[in-house]
């Protein structure tokens, strides 16, 4: 499935257009071809679907990691090392558009739990490592200021949505790091 072109594009664009509000999520994976339809080609009632779909599955993600040192955030994909041992890796950009995604989904509860737990794990000099194991280890200990971006935008888009300033510390901070790559 994931030799195809096609797929891949649609699944890359179906949950960037989901996350960023569309309601359009990847194609289920019992599809076995792609029906070629365009996101302004499906009906209301098939977006519906996609989106709720995608919305459990971000769940399902996020509950896996309860009781572990980073619960609340969501794991990034299902994968695993063998047939009874999970990867669990959670990335800082998947973090930040799972919380986007929950708030457009109203569930501030799940987005807040991201948001918290991403507070609590920032560097002190305002960013994060790009992913981290589950127990609260560095996965890949490198830095990108994208994924940090992507945070910002998530606390951003909380404070658009609900107001207050819970998260504007946490964002000064990120905007801070992020200007120190800034060129004259």
């Amino acid at each position: 499935m994931f030799g195809n072109p096609s797929v891949v594009r649609k699944l890359i664009a179906g949950t960037l257009a989901f996350a960023l509000g569309c309601g359009v999520s990847p194609a289920p994976e019992e599809q076995a071809e792609p029906t070629g339809l365009t996101a302004e080609e499906l009906s209301t009632a098939e977006r519906a679907l996609a989106s709720d779909r995608a919305y459990q599955w971000l769940k399902a993600q996020q509950d896996l990691t309860t009781g572990y040192a980073l619960s609340g955030l969501v794991d990034s994909f299902d994968d695993w090392w063998n047939a009874s041992e999970r990867k669990q890796i959670v990335y800082t950009y998947d973090q930040a558009v799972a919380a986007i995604a929950f708030m457009n989904k109203g569930d501030r509860t799940r987005a807040e739990k991201i948001l918290n737990k991403l507070v609590a794990i920032q560097d002190a000099d305002g960013s994060w490592i790009n992913s981290y194991w589950w127990n609260g280890y560095g996965e890949e200990l490198r830095k990108h200021v994208g994924p940090v971006a992507w945070v910002v935008m998530a606390y951003m888009t909380h404070e658009k949505l609900y107001g207050g300033t819970t998260y504007q510390a946490s964002a000064k901070k990120a905007l801070d790091w992020m200007l120190t790559f800034k060129k004259p």
